[in-house]
């Protein structure tokens, strides 16, 4: 688990998601899918960065208790997900759009709000939720 200590205080819209990551990472240019869960408090502030999952170059293994846990013991009242393509292409798949809705389950009920689940590629963003 990584704390965030030089990135936006609140996190209002997706470029400040994307310029979090940014500060650990260039996501964009893994060579592997990886995916990555920003847990934040009910002022949006991020209170827990960490890795869930790194995988192939076209795949990734996603167990949610991997999403989850983190939160509850951080504390966090909501959740954003976000993972790479390293094909470079931003375009979700049908899996991207499950692991939304498994997790956005999962969340549910623990009464963690699920914000959001972007794609980063070399082309851009995207979103799946």
């Amino acid at each position: 688990e990584r704390h965030c200590e030089y990135v936006p205080s609140r996190i209002s819209n997706t470029g400040d998601v994307i310029d979090a990551v940014n500060v650990y990472e260039q996501l964009e240019l893994s060579p592997m899918e990886k995916v990555i869960a920003i847990g934040l408090n009910t002022a949006n502030e991020i209170i827990c960065y960490y890795d869930v999952a790194m995988g192939a170059s076209n795949c990734c293994d996603l167990d949610i208790k991997n999403v989850v846990a983190p939160l509850l013991i951080s504390g966090a009242s909501k959740l954003i997900l976000v993972h790479n393509h390293p094909s470079g292409h931003c375009q979700s798949s049908r899996q991207d759009f499950d692991v939304s809705t498994k997790v956005k389950a999962a969340c549910d009920i623990l009464r963690i709000q699920f914000l959001d689940h972007l794609v980063i590629a070399k082309d851009g963003f995207c979103r799946c939720i």
